[in-house]
């Protein structure tokens, strides 16, 4: 099992109890996401990396191919950087979430499918990757490594929304990526 994907997976689903959904659906302003439809990303994103992660289980695809040179330094140092990406255009159509409990249930869901996952890639005999719409070319473990580090990533911009948004969330903890720092 993936101790640290199962770890930020878990940062995320407790944040998530902080919120009301009214907390989820306010909007910082007219450009930025509201809470809500961050977690509505990571959820899309997440299913989206599961099924690279399964696709390169089940196949020896592209097993040849490589990940663009951007990646090396992203897998070397186990996270993005500091800034925010530019995402694919469908980031702008990312739409609100309408109920909680709907995503906390599929936040615990894909926790529990990356777990399976993660070991149903340590048994594996294949080696396939999948296309990276910006990275190129992912094995299953890359694929692993990577939504960690984007689940990850998104932490720090939750730690960046205004106080206004985020009234009931410690600061410290989200400071500490989530772990309580004392």
């Amino acid at each position: 099992m993936n101790q640290p994907l199962q770890h930020s997976f878990t940062v995320w689903i407790d944040a998530l109890s902080q919120y009301d959904l009214d907390d989820l659906q306010a909007q910082p302003d007219a450009v930025s996401w509201s809470i809500g439809q961050l977690y509505v990303h990571l959820v899309q994103s997440s299913r989206y990396f599961l099924d690279q992660v399964n696709a390169c289980n089940t196949s020896n695809d592209n097993a040849d191919k490589e990940h663009a040179p951007a990646a090396n330094g992203i897998f070397a140092s186990n996270e993005l950087p500091d800034m925010r990406i530019e995402g694919p255009p469908s980031n702008k159509t990312t739409p609100q979430p309408t109920d909680k409990d709907r995503l906390l249930r599929s936040l615990m869901a894909l926790r529990d499918e990356f777990a399976t996952a993660s070991l149903n890639t340590a048994e594996s005999a294949f080696k396939g990757k999948t296309l990276h719409p910006g990275l190129k070319y992912f094995n299953a473990v890359e694929w692993l490594q990577f939504t960690d580090i984007h689940l990850r990533h998104h932490l720090r911009h939750l730690h960046l929304l205004p106080a206004v948004v985020l009234p009931r969330q410690p600061r410290a903890v989200l400071q500490a990526g989530g772990r309580n720092p004392a």
